[in-house]
């Protein structure tokens, strides 16, 4: 109950503030919000999951850093590209690759937007050609990780490693080919007998809720959400698409991309295809910070598309003066 007051206190604050006016404020918001999530994450455990979910809040951050940069040439994407790389780089020195891999896409999507609309006034080949060879080579050196390649290896075949790695991803695997299209499935495969049904089922409940959900009530449950994301994403892209403001469209479309990830992690995680623990399915795992974090993502995004609080910084350029805001005159 505390999860669900506190979401819809975030949502409804979300929703209402004007985010033009953070501009000024942005690498001072960055800095702040990066410096607590993180010494959440590495010194105060007690705040470890709070401070996980707080820096899904990163790419919108980001956002306005980027909007802050707006005209700065080849400095400004380096310091961008810094921006976001070195947190990125923090995360996976403490091995945090599933928060990695969360963020990268949201943050390179949004500064390969704010490069096609010529944030930087720089030649955008060669700025989109900067910014994806060093996100490529580094992607490289992580892959060269024994532990990623291990993660790899036991993903690729996880029969090599059935009481360890493997252990999850075979017994989820085993569980799918025995569900159904509607009801529940059986229990007799050799993952769920060498530890007993009971002992399998509780842990598939923890571990992959989707999962336990096709097997106990049929593959409709997959269906049914995959439709009801898909339909949801798709009216969020035509609102975002539809926004004339830039600031609208850099907010907008980093949100879409991570609900995308989350939705995209959770399902391959849950069907046995990704060798870490994924995220929340956001509205649908249980946990009070994941609530909260993406109620306020919805907040805003429905800000985006619906209240018209960003339209002050339509079309604005670098060196030009921004709008006053829609509602100055209520």
């Amino acid at each position: 109950l505390l999860g669900v007051v506190l979401a819809i206190v975030g949502f409804v604050g979300v929703y209402l503030a004007d985010w033009r006016q953070l501009k000024a404020a942005a690498p001072v918001a960055w800095g702040f919000f990066l410096a607590l999530a993180l010494w959440g994450l590495r010194w105060y455990p007690a705040l470890g999951t709070l401070s996980w979910n707080a820096l899904l809040f990163l790419p919108m951050i980001y956002s306005l850093v980027l909007w802050w940069l707006w005209g700065k040439g080849w400095k400004g994407l380096l310091l961008a590209g810094l921006a976001y790389g070195l947190p990125l780089a923090g995360l996976m020195y403490h091995n945090e690759y599933t928060l990695v891999l969360l963020l990268l896409f949201p943050g390179l999507g949004t500064v390969t937007l704010a490069l096609l609309l010529g944030c930087f006034q720089v030649d955008k080949k060669k700025g989109l050609g900067l910014i994806w060879g060093i996100v490529g080579m580094n992607l490289v050196l992580l892959s060269s990780k024994s532990y990623i390649k291990i993660r790899l290896l036991t993903l690729l075949n996880p029969g090599q490693n059935p009481m360890g790695a493997g252990f999850l991803p075979l017994l989820q695997r085993e569980l799918l080919s025995q569900a159904k299209l509607m009801g529940g499935g059986s229990l007799t495969g050799p993952m769920a007998a060498s530890i007993g049904p009971e002992r399998a089922l509780e842990i598939i409940r923890q571990d992959a809720p989707l999962c336990y959900l096709i097997h106990q009530y049929g593959w409709w449950t997959l269906i049914l959400l995959l439709l009801g994301a898909g339909y949801l994403l798709y009216r969020l892209f035509r609102g975002v698409r539809k926004q004339g403001a830039l600031l609208g469209k850099l907010l907008g479309y980093p949100i879409l991309m991570l609900l995308l990830a989350q939705y995209a992690m959770a399902l391959c995680s849950n069907l046995g295809l990704y060798p870490y623990t994924a995220p929340a399915l956001p509205f649908l795992s249980q946990g009070n910070a994941s609530l909260v974090i993406n109620g306020c993502l919805m907040g805003l995004l429905l800000s985006v598309t619906d209240t018209g609080r960003v339209q002050g910084s339509a079309l604005l350029q670098p060196g030009a003066r921004a709008p006053e805001r829609p509602d100055a005159a209520s």
